[in-house]
């Protein structure tokens, strides 16, 4: 077994995967000038000695680094003569620094580097979306040293066969995925993603806490409709086996924003080709969690456009405090067998998943959701969702003047929020409680504004000292709750 561990910058890492069959780390800085596959926004910000550096402990473990350059468009930078020159100067950096090989999704940058950059092994990035035979064939032609399929080719065991069978170069699968089965946001998902962890583009990185619609989406169906959470692309660790029957070299674990705690469960579980309890704990992305991300850049929120800002609704999200497992349970133990249907039969993206219903028979024994945790999230969800689709972040912001006493009382309860996390408070406390003096038909926000505001957009767990607070400044919210 190979496994291609998610690289979070934290060096402990290192040293905590050494008893693993880790094959290589990946990862990449927060932006750069191609970009990648995460956003800015919540992968940790280290500079460029710190990576050097990092690289040197990886390969003293014997081990090697791949670097992330899978961005799917770079808005055709790429052909302007001075920025092109930024992206050979990159590639030179990552070469003189030991980088062993590289992630990549755009063609037309693995011909740049099979060519000028020998040194670094080029990989085929899942985002390239390598779902056939010849499209395999092709980049095999190009000169690529490895493929990470495509992710809807996992559970069709027929197509696997075929491009084992057609080429030489190692196979790549992300068995901890769980994005929806034919997903019509994929594309455009992926597009967002290379934006939003470009250096040239941090305007759209700021904007990404809020302009989530495929996040959005994703969410929606899978808490709606059960079964679209058993018919997306995940890998049991225990049935690793029969991938590596059909040739798959390498298991890449997704999670590079995520803690070192959640990145070893993960390892250890794949490593181990066995997890006993909730799958959703080693799944990356089965909906929306905070729990887990090792560092969140909450200046992005406050540096975003004020007009974004002002959206009520896409602060929904703040007085949600659980974990996706505390929402849905995926019983591992009761998906023994659940692969043979694809194994025998592969999963034929011609036939309507209706019509196999083969999913369908095994959600209801598998799938449990938390109706009220669920309930929750989906009301976030979809008030976010609507106010992304009637495009209320373009139009124009409408400040209201406070109430003295108010305002007062707002500040100084805001000043015991740790400083990290204070502007992101204030802003969605603030931007609530204009909205529900709008609602009563007020130009002035009043004590029962903020009250309102204040508890529906702080977690319940940390309402004690912050209501205390604002009852020694002569608000007292206990008045308010429904």
């Amino acid at each position: 077994m190979k496994l291609s561990i998610p690289c979070n910058w934290d060096m402990e890492l290192i040293e905590a995967t050494k008893d693993l069959p880790v094959y290589d780390f990946y990862g990449a800085i927060a932006t750069t000038p191609i970009g990648h596959g995460r956003p800015a926004l919540i992968i940790p910000d280290v500079d460029e000695d710190f990576v050097a550096e990092y690289i040197k402990k990886v390969h003293a473990t014997n081990r090697k680094f791949s670097y992330v350059l899978n961005a799917t468009s770079m808005g055709n930078l790429e052909f302007d003569p001075k920025f092109h020159k930024k992206i050979l100067n990159y590639l030179q950096w990552l070469v003189d620094i030991g980088v062993d090989a590289v992630h990549v999704s755009i063609p037309y940058l693995m011909e740049i580097i099979i060519h000028q950059f020998p040194k670094l092994k080029v990989t085929t990035s899942v985002m390239a979306h390598t779902c056939s035979v010849d499209m395999a064939k092709e980049f095999e032609r190009l000169g690529v040293s490895a493929i990470n399929l495509s992710l809807e080719v996992i559970r069709d065991f027929k197509a696997i066969r075929a491009i084992r069978k057609a080429i030489k170069i190692p196979l790549i699968l992300i068995p901890n995925l769980a994005d929806l089965h034919q997903c019509p946001y994929r594309y455009y998902h992926y597009s967002i993603l290379g934006y939003t962890s470009q250096t040239h583009n941090i305007d759209k990185a700021r904007r990404y806490w809020a302009m989530q619609p495929c996040k959005m989406y994703c969410n929606d169906r899978k808490l709606s409709e059960p079964l679209e959470i058993l018919k997306s692309c995940f890998i049991r660790p225990e049935d690793l086996k029969f991938y590596e029957k059909e040739g798959i070299d390498i298991f890449k674990l997704s999670g590079r924003h995520q803690n070192t705690e959640w990145i070893m469960k993960v390892a250890r579980a794949y490593a181990n080709r066995e997890y006993k309890g909730n799958l959703v704990d080693i799944i990356d992305a089965i909906i929306l969690n905070k729990k887990d991300i090792r560092e969140f850049h909450p200046e992005f929120i406050t540096e975003s456009d004020p007009e974004i800002q002002a959206v009520p609704e896409f602060y929904s999200w703040s007085r949600l405090d659980l974990s996706a497992s505390d929402v849905v349970n995926i019983d591992n133990s009761k998906l023994d067998g659940f692969i043979d249907h694809f194994v025998n039969n592969g999963c034929n993206p011609s036939i309507d998943c209706d019509e196999c219903g083969y999913c369908a028979k095994w959600v209801d024994k598998v799938v449990t959701i938390n109706p009220d945790l669920s309930k929750q999230y989906l009301e976030a969800i979809k008030k976010h969702r609507n106010a992304l689709v009637v495009s209320k972040f373009a139009k124009e912001v409408e400040k209201l003047e406070w109430d003295k006493k108010v305002r007062i009382a707002f500040e100084n309860t805001m000043s015991i929020i740790p400083l990290l996390f204070r502007k992101v408070a204030k802003t969605a406390i603030a931007t609530n409680a204009e909205k529900l003096a709008k609602e009563r038909g007020s130009s002035i926000v009043g004590e029962e504004d903020l009250a309102k505001a204040f508890l529906e957009s702080v977690p319940s767990k940390f309402q004690g000292k912050m209501s205390e607070k604002l009852k020694s400044n002569g608000i007292d919210i206990t008045k308010f709750r429904d």
